[in-house]
């Protein structure tokens, strides 16, 4: 965001116009990957609920990281879906991984997820000059990172990793384990659920147990397909899964950027059980997902569109332009943080 807003002088329009075109482009490069691995009977409702998702369309509208950080991932899966074309594709999703990881810090474990998948499909050459180019790029910076003297001061993710003070590797390990069980109850039941736009009855339980259920067998069917077919979205989901499941914070919001890979893990699994068990459905129990999951997500659009709680006042969008073009730094303490939206 600094990079493209210098040119310009912190141009708010700008920039909002930079994250809009980002999500475009993700959106682009997600349908065409899925479309030259599932095919369009896929790659067309993934898409569409990838465009109608309340996550990503907030996303798209918000000056923040993870639309540019969407597009990067994106373009590095669409690369890996094209590596056996070209060496040149193989190129582009290792600069494009790199890219995230500096975008994002949680864009590591995609480095990680990189070289492993390379090393599963035994391309030991492209791990090794991977591996050899990440040492000398993300790992002088983390290098960096760790050896910084006051990384809360400084406002670093390593901070928030706690590993500074006595016994803090123990520690460390402790909590993480602590995190896991409680977090993928979170996970499951309500990030999960929140993340795709699954329809539900208030005041029931039933309609909760019976997604809980069908999003796990699809899921399951669609990681054993894509990791046949496009091992890479595999190899990048579950790593960040994991992340998700030891941070030492949580929140819905960290799961958007790996809502695509949600959405062609399920639609995958989907158009495979139906075609599998149901032949004669033809298609039938995508089609039904797909209206469901369709609904979901533009009855909460609406519901967010109705709600003003997500669209700044015009007093504030003055403010933030203001602070732009003057520069964040001449703003008094905490003025970021009042409550303009507050009915006077």
């Amino acid at each position: 965001m600094a990079i493209v807003g210098a040119p310009f002088g912190d141009n708010l329009d700008v920039l909002i116009a930079f994250v809009a075109l980002c999500s475009a482009g993700a959106l682009l490069l997600f349908y065409d990957g899925t479309r030259r691995v599932l095919g369009d009977t896929v790659a067309l409702p993934a898409a569409l609920l990838m465009a109608i998702n309340p996550a990503m369309l907030w996303m798209g509208g918000n000056l923040m990281a993870e639309a540019p950080f969407v597009l990067l991932t994106m373009l590095a899966l669409w690369a890996l879906a094209r590596e056996d074309e070209s060496p040149r594709f193989a190129l582009l999703a290792g600069i494009a991984v790199y890219l995230a990881a500096l975008t994002r810090t949680a864009g590591v474990v995609f480095v990680v997820a990189t070289f492993g998948y390379w090393v599963a499909r035994k391309r030991y050459r492209r791990a090794a000059l991977f591996s050899s180019v990440g040492v000398l790029t993300i790992g002088v910076w983390l290098a960096w990172t760790f050896a910084q003297p006051d990384p809360d001061t400084r406002r670093l993710y390593i901070a928030d990793l706690g590993l500074r003070g006595r016994d803090a590797g123990l520690h460390f390990v402790r909590d993480m384990a602590g995190r896991m069980v409680p977090r993928l109850k979170v996970m499951l039941t309500n990030y999960i659920p929140t993340a795709l736009s699954v329809p539900t009855v208030a005041g029931t339980a039933v309609d909760n147990a019976g997604w809980l259920a069908a999003t796990l067998a699809l899921g399951g069917a669609g990681v054993v397909v894509l990791w046949r077919r496009w091992m890479g979205v595999i190899a990048f989901l579950v790593p960040y899964l994991l992340l998700l499941l030891v941070w030492r914070f949580q929140a819905g919001r960290f799961l958007t950027p790996i809502i695509p890979l949600l959405l062609v893990v399920v639609l995958g699994g989907a158009a495979w059980v139906s075609d599998r068990y149901v032949p004669k459905a033809r298609g039938g129990l995508l089609t039904a997902l797909t209206l469901l999951l369709t609904g979901g997500a533009l009855v909460r659009d609406v519901a967010a569109r109705r709600d003003g709680s997500c669209l700044l006042p015009p007093q504030f969008d003055r403010l933030a332009s203001l602070l732009f073009r003057t520069g964040a730094g001449s703003a008094p303490a905490g003025a970021l943080g009042a409550r303009l939206d507050r009915p006077r």
